[in-house]
């Protein structure tokens, strides 16, 4: 279970915002929240400030070998990633992990949870199931081609499932993440 808070810094125990640092960072690096190379840069910074400390700490060699990102990433964003640490000197790894998530939140994909949709058979479509506090929705086909049906459902947390009958045309996915 993961949880994504929509203001990050609302959250009053240090435990609860370091663990969330940790679950969102480990997003990035799975690939699971993506984020262009000038936000990827800016969190690496607050990253290698809160784990490493202030940027006479980290040998230029130690920033090829923190993982910050999934992919391989260019020498010139290395030295982005430098330039953005420089400027946190005497920042503390607290202050460091809430700008991290003050930075996190604004990201097209926080907070959202993707599984991927396979058919079992016949003629039906792969596609993906997005959820996330803004409801479910679910997309079948593939947006290369064009062709993407879009089934959203929203204000989850206002249904109740106790008293809905489920009548499903999806029983034929199964879900994988």
């Amino acid at each position: 279970m993961r949880y994504y808070p929509p203001d990050p810094q609302r959250l009053k125990e240090e435990a609860a915002r370091h663990w969330l640092y940790l679950q969102i960072r480990s997003d990035l690096l799975n690939g699971d929240l993506d984020a262009s190379d000038e936000a990827a840069a800016e969190l690496a910074a607050y990253a290698a400030q809160a784990e490493q400390g202030d940027y006479g700490n980290i040998k230029d060699q130690e920033y090829d070998q923190l993982k910050l990102v999934p992919r391989q990433v260019p020498k010139e964003w290395i030295e982005e990633v430098k330039t953005c640490h420089r400027q946190l000197v005497q920042l503390s790894r607290q202050e460091s992990e809430q700008r991290f998530l003050w930075r996190a939140r604004k990201l097209e994909k926080y907070g959202e949870q993707r599984f991927r949709l396979q058919p079992l058979g016949g003629s039906a479509k792969e596609g993906e199931a997005i959820l996330s506090a803004k409801g479910l929705e679910i997309r079948l086909g593939n947006p290369e081609d064009g062709q993407v049906s879009v089934l959203a459902f929203q204000l989850l947390p206002k249904w109740n499932f106790m008293t809905i009958q489920w009548f499903s045309k999806f029983s034929f996915f199964y879900l994988s993440s």
